[in-house]
C-alpha cells in the first residue's frame, strides 16, 4: 500500500527587491569605464574624432591629444596653443584638429604637426560636412570660412550677434548657431540666409546634429541639456541633473 503523494501547495514568490543605484560621479565614472585621464588645467572643450581614435581637450593651459589606441601613453600637448582658446573641432575625417580663440591653429593628429591659419580672435568653429571649409566665427558675429590647409579666407555671413555654438548638418546643406540672444538659427549654407530661429536654447555652450540630421543637441550655461527637432525648432526632451554650467555634448 502507498499513501497518495501529497497535492503540492501554492506559494506567493518573494518579492524582487527594487535595485538601487549610486550616484554616478566623476570618481565612479572613472572606475566604471575603467579609463581616468588626467590633464594640465580647467576644461573647456572636449572633441572626438569621427573614428573614436582620437579625443582632443582644451584646457586653459593647453591644447591635449589622447590617442585612445594607446591609453597607457600620457596625453599630448600639442604646440603653438595660446590661452585662452574657445573652440576645439576635429574635421569629419579626423585628419585635422582645429583650436580657436586667440587665433586659429590646425594639427595633423598623427604627426603632432601644426600650423596657425589665422590670427582672428575665434568665439566658435565648426568643420564643414566634407571637411572642404572651417567655419569660424569672430566677436563681431561674422562667420568666415577659410581654407583648413591654407588659411585663405572665402565666403562670409554676417550673424549679426557673437557666437557662442554652432555645428553644421551631416549634409552640409544647413548651419545651426546659438549666440547671446538665446537662440539659435539655421541658416542655408548654399545661399548664405537665414531659414529660421527659435527661442528658448538659453546661452548655449556646444551644438550638434544628430548622425541623421533630423535632431539638435545644446548644452548650455544653466546647466541643461535639450534636444530639438531642427527643422520645427520644437523641443523634444529636457535632460535635467547637470550641476553648474554644462560646457560640452
Amino acid at each position: 500500500f502507498r499513501p497518495p503523494s501529497p497535492k503540492p501547495t501554492a506559494t506567493t514568490p518573494a518579492p524582487t527587491p527594487t535595485p538601487t543605484y549610486a550616484p554616478i560621479t566623476l570618481e565612479s565614472a572613472a572606475f566604471l569605464t575603467g579609463e581616468s585621464i588626467q590633464v594640465g588645467g580647467a576644461p573647456i572643450r572636449l572633441a572626438w574624432s569621427s573614428a573614436g581614435r582620437w579625443l582632443g581637450g582644451m584646457t586653459d593651459e593647453a591644447v591635449w591629444l589622447i590617442d585612445t589606441n594607446n591609453p597607457q601613453a600620457d596625453p599630448r600637448p600639442l604646440d603653438g596653443y595660446t590661452p585662452p582658446g574657445a573652440a576645439l573641432a576635429f574635421s569629419p575625417d579626423g585628419s585635422k584638429l582645429a583650436a580657436g580663440g586667440q587665433g586659429v591653429l590646425v594639427w595633423e593628429p598623427g604627426t603632432g604637426q601644426g600650423k596657425a591659419l589665422s590670427d582672428a580672435t575665434v568665439t566658435s568653429m565648426a568643420f564643414t560636412a566634407d571637411g572642404a571649409r572651417l567655419a569660424i566665427a569672430d566677436p563681431s558675429g561674422w562667420i568666415t570660412f577659410i581654407d583648413p590647409d591654407s588659411g585663405q579666407s572665402g565666403d562670409r555671413l554676417d550673424a549679426n550677434q557673437a557666437l557662442r555654438a554652432m555645428d553644421f548638418s551631416p549634409d552640409g546643406a544647413m548651419l545651426a548657431t546659438s549666440g547671446t540672444d538665446g537662440r539659435f538659427w539655421l541658416w542655408d549654407v548654399a545661399e548664405m540666409r537665414a531659414l529660421s530661429t527659435f527661442a528658448g536654447v538659453g546661452k548655449a555652450n556646444r551644438l550638434i546634429f544628430s548622425p541623421d540630421g533630423v535632431l539638435i543637441g545644446s548644452a548650455s550655461e544653466d546647466g541643461m541639456v535639450r534636444i530639438w527637432f531642427a527643422i520645427s525648432g520644437l523641443d523634444m526632451a529636457e535632460l535635467r541633473g547637470h550641476h553648474g554650467a554644462a560646457l560640452d555634448i
